[in-house]
């Protein structure tokens, strides 16, 4: 048990004693209101990294949400791109051949940062994990699987 879970059951117990003898003042000691005060500037400075790291995420998730509805946007039908997309369609013999251009060309010029960023950190977190699972036991360094999840998780380069 934590040392504030015993103040407060310690001061729970000593409310409790406090009203069955008719009192309701209670005095607490000192100490116990540093461990107390101590106990709840930690638990602030914890909420604030947490508080820190949603915003984090919320950013992210924003960013995958725009990404989102990019791809979903269809290209009017007499744009530039559709009108690519259309020759492309047309310029092969096979239609499979052609809708496949079609859909390349329609595709081509959609970027999608924080999902290949998101990709590459899961893709690295797979490495460290394999890394780790190793324990020493394969015929490469692990610095150099580490780099080499490093890099995939600075850009999905390698």
């Amino acid at each position: 048990m934590t040392d504030i879970a015993r103040l407060i059951n310690s001061i729970k117990r000593r409310t409790s004693s406090a009203r069955e003898l008719g009192y309701d003042v209670l005095f607490v000691a000192l100490d116990d209101l540093d461990v107390l005060a101590d106990s709840l500037e930690t638990a602030l400075r914890a909420n604030a990294a947490q508080a820190a790291h949603i915003e984090q995420l919320q950013d992210k998730f924003n960013k995958l949400a725009a990404e989102n509805v990019a791809l979903k946007r269809v290209p009017e039908t007499d744009s530039v791109a559709m009108l690519l997309a259309l020759d492309s369609f047309r310029s092969e013999p096979l239609p499979d051949v052609g809708l496949q251009k079609a859909f390349e060309n329609l595709m081509y010029h959609r970027k999608t940062p924080t999902t290949v960023r998101i990709v590459a950190g899961i893709k690295a977190d797979g490495v460290e994990e394999w890394v780790s699972s190793r324990g020493g036991r394969w015929n490469g360094t692990t610095e150099e699987a580490l780099k080499f999840a490093k890099q995939l998780r600075e850009g999905g380069k390698v």
